[in-house]
């Protein structure tokens, strides 16, 4: 049996680019191997886009959408730096490392 892994929860905006188009979403929360976007634009599950968060471009896959609701699949895990940050595990390494990158 395989379980899901326990997501994070978050409250702060991104940019989400679908298409060639660029909106502002709200990350509800985040595992390193995807987010929970919210948002109000018209979007397709299964299509391929770019979260762009504190100066870094997620690519990944819109992988379900309800509603207002969007579940982005990162294409690669986040580095363990950049989640701690993401999901407020504010260590100073992780702090020290994100400003870095």
């Amino acid at each position: 049996m395989q379980f899901r892994k326990r997501r994070k929860p978050t409250f702060f905006f991104v940019d989400l680019e679908v298409n060639k188009v660029q909106f502002s979403v709200r990350m509800v929360d985040i595992t390193q191997n995807g987010a929970r976007l919210q948002g109000t634009h018209e979007v397709v599950d299964g299509t391929a886009g770019v979260i762009t968060v504190r100066g870094h471009r997620l690519a990944g896959t819109l992988r379900w959408v309800r509603g207002g609701t969007i579940g982005f699949e990162f294409d690669e895990p986040l580095p363990a730096h950049l989640y701690s940050i993401l999901a407020h595990k504010k260590t100073a390494a992780a702090r020290k490392r994100f400003l870095v990158d």
